[in-house]
This record gives structure tokens, sequence and C-alpha cells, in this order.
């Protein structure tokens, strides 16, 4: 009798440690997955900037040209015969200035949200797509272009 329980007692010791085996095989399988799936988007992620980044640029610089200024600028030189020349001309350099610097600040504003933005969403769709939500991709897909869309388009306003 005694041989029989000790019996069953490492049989069912024996399919508890197969269980777990296979429970940590799926925890490891779903690790390896998930880190596979954080490399993947980084990679999007520094790719999606790096397209995405002249577009950005471009917009920036119609929103804080200094070129008007700078001809303006030029034409004040050459014609020193004003009275007012100087302080015209110093009234042009502060408008350069603010321009330059309102240039600086928004494009690291713009720089470090677009990474934010494109990180989160890039990351949600990513595990989404881990955990194999196909139908809920699709609306995610869509708003992650309306969302770049209005940033990169007519949403970005100075």
């Amino acid at each position: 009798g005694a041989a029989i329980v000790t019996a069953y007692e490492v049989h069912k010791l024996i399919n508890e440690a197969k269980i777990y085996e296979e429970e940590e095989t799926k925890r490891n399988i779903k690790r390896i997955k998930l880190r596979s799936c954080r490399i993947q988007t980084a990679i999007n992620c520094q790719c999606a900037i790096e397209n995405l980044l002249p577009i950005l640029r471009k917009r920036i610089f119609v929103k804080t040209d200094t070129s008007s200024l700078a001809k303006s600028l030029k034409l004040r030189r050459k014609n020193k015969n004003d009275s007012e020349s100087k302080e015209i001309e110093r009234e042009l350099w502060d408008q350069i200035k603010i321009s330059v610097l309102s240039r600086l600040i928004l494009s690291s504003y713009c720089v470090i949200f677009l990474n934010l933005m494109l990180q989160v969403q890039m990351t949600i769709m990513g595990r989404n797509y881990l955990e194999k939500e196909d139908s809920d991709i699709d609306s995610k897909k869509i708003v992650l272009t309306n969302t770049y869309g209005y940033f990169l388009g007519d949403g970005l306003e100075v």
C-alpha cells in the first residue's frame, strides 16, 4: 500500500513539474516576444522620427521666417543716410533675435513632443499587435495618422 501511495505522489510531482515547466516556457516565450517587440518599436520609432523631422523643420522655418527681416536690415545698412537708421536697425535686430530664439524653443519643444508621441503610440500599437488585437490595430493606425497629420499639418501654429 505504501509503494502505491509513493508511486502516486511521485507521478503527481512529475506531472506538476511538467506543468510548471510548460508554464515557465510560455512565460519565457512571452518575455522574448515582448523584448523583441520593444526593440522593433524602438527601431520603427527612430525611423519615423528621421522621416518626420524634415517635414517638421520646414514647418518651423515657415512659421519663424527671418529672411524678410534680414533683407530689411541689409537695405538699412546700405542706406546709412537716414537719421533713424540706427534705431530701426536695432529694432530689426531685436525682431531677428526674437524669431531665432522662438525657432530654437519651438524646435526643441516639437522634437521632444514628436518623440514622446511616437514612443507612446507605437508602444501601444506594438503591444496590441503582440497580443493579436488585429481589429483594434487598424483604428489605432488611423488615429496615429490623423495625429501626425494634425501635428505636422495645419495644427502647428506659432
